[in-house]
């Protein structure tokens, strides 16, 4: 017996019974095998034209998945819609969409494409999937092979041309979009992840495997392969424009991180293994700066066109670039700031001029405004001392001299050699006993 508005139906199994366009037809009770969904709604072999069909009570098996074990396999072809989704004609158009999604700005396709639409009638939640470890160790008692998962999403790009020698469509598994309308202060987020962790605390192991830290618990877990063994994937995670600019890449909250953890009392935002570099590159993609820690310590290398490490100390501004650790020279056409003294001696710092050239000195500079400076003094590649400031000299005044004092012990009674400088261009002598 079927139910229209409020007239009773009987009807012959092998005839149709047509539907008023528009019309919604109600079954109630348990729903059989063979529910095919479409223009002509086919429920247990009779065949419905036209009108909306909506089925209530029990579908199939609850504890059985697979039709050979009593299942009942209800089966929807072509499109459904859903919710507030019915609104949809579902007619092959971007022209006239006819849903509110399709009909805001850019998002015509939802509605020309989409196989399923489920709207929310409420503005609340829309779509609802779960699962639970418990009940896949009911559906496998033996022994699990897989995981719980709420939602699954596959993309799969298998086709290299559309025709005409035109590349394929790209692929994605999931696309997301969320909007703020001009006005509206509400947060807007594309995605919430929140992981609870109800048992004890696991930390994880930047050196172990990714199944190898058993009860840890994570928001966000991004792995390349899969289902199958992968070449080496592009990229982990990418910000890119795609019409827009980010403000900023990552942001992280000054509560959002255990400040037991880690050595400078605001917690951990990055833990990685001996070796991982952080590289900046040039707009041609090469790499000109690196920066990595191993035991030996941290090392900063910087590419032959590179400017070097630009250290900022309130005011001043040191131009450093260097192979920081013992056992290896900076290299040619650069000074260096070494932590470790090369040779092993007991020295906080040791300042080096990697420049082989004999032409090339050391020198210090003040700053004395926003891209001016004042040299000072310099060294030569031999070892003279230059003084270059004004204040490096005086002129002969009125007071008398007397250079007849006693040596200290050591000393000799002699001119020994004489320590050579330079005040401006002026070669100047200082007897050394």
């Amino acid at each position: 017996m079927a139910v229209v508005g409020n007239v009773d139906m009987t009807y012959d199994r092998a005839q149709p019974i047509p539907l008023p366009t528009g019309q919604r037809l109600s079954v109630n009770g348990v729903v059989g095998a063979r529910e095919v969904f479409n223009d002509n709604p086919e429920i247990d072999g009779i065949v419905f034209t036209g009108g909306i069909v909506t089925t209530h009570g029990t579908i199939g098996n609850a504890d059985s998945l697979y039709s050979d074990s009593g299942a009942l396999i209800n089966r929807i072809s072509d499109r459904l819609y859903v919710g507030a989704g019915v609104a949809d004609t579902g007619g092959n158009s971007t022209n006239s969409p006819s849903n509110w999604l399709a009909q805001l700005s850019a998002l015509a396709y939802t509605g020309q494409f989409s196989q399923m639409e489920v709207f929310s009638t409420t503005g609340t939640l829309a779509f609802t999937a779960a699962a639970r470890s418990s009940d896949y160790a009911l559906f496998q008692p033996t022994g699990h092979t897989g995981a719980a998962i709420g939602v699954s999403a596959y993309g799969i790009n298998d086709d290299n041309t559309v025709g005409g020698g035109v590349a394929g469509p790209d692929v994605w598994a999931l696309y997301a979009e969320a909007r703020r309308n001009l006005g509206v202060d509400g947060l807007t987020q594309v995605a919430e992840l929140n992981i609870v962790n109800l048992g004890s605390t696991v930390d994880i192991n930047p050196t172990a495997g990714i199944g190898a830290n058993a009860g840890a618990t994570g928001g966000l877990s991004i792995a390349a392969g899969g289902s199958l063994i992968s070449n080496p994937v592009s990229v982990g995670l990418m910000f890119g424009n795609n019409g827009a600019v980010f403000r900023k890449g990552i942001v992280v909250l000054g509560n959002a991180l255990d400040a037991t953890v880690g050595l400078g009392g605001g917690g951990v935002v990055m833990d990685m293994p001996f070796g991982t570099t952080l590289q900046w590159a040039d707009v041609a993609g090469v790499a000109q700066e690196s920066l990595w820690a191993d035991a030996a310590g941290l090392h900063f290398v910087g590419a032959t066109a590179s400017a070097g490490l630009n250290v900022q100390i309130g005011g001043g501004l040191a131009f450093l670039t260097a192979n920081i650790g013992a056992g290896a020279y900076p290299a040619s056409g650069t000074t260096s700031l070494a932590i470790t003294d090369h040779f092993g001696a007991a020295r906080d710092v040791d300042f080096w001029n990697c420049d082989t050239a004999a032409t090339v000195s050391f020198a210090w500079y003040q700053k004395t405004g926003a891209s001016a400076a004042t040299k000072l003094g310099e060294f030569s590649p031999t070892g003279l001392f230059t003084f270059s400031g004004a204040g490096a000299a005086s002129a002969n005044g009125t007071v008398a001299t007397v250079l007849g004092s006693l040596g200290p012990t050591g000393s000799h009674t002699t001119v020994q050699e004489w320590l050579t400088i330079k005040i401006g261009a002026n070669t100047r002598y200082i007897p050394c006993f």
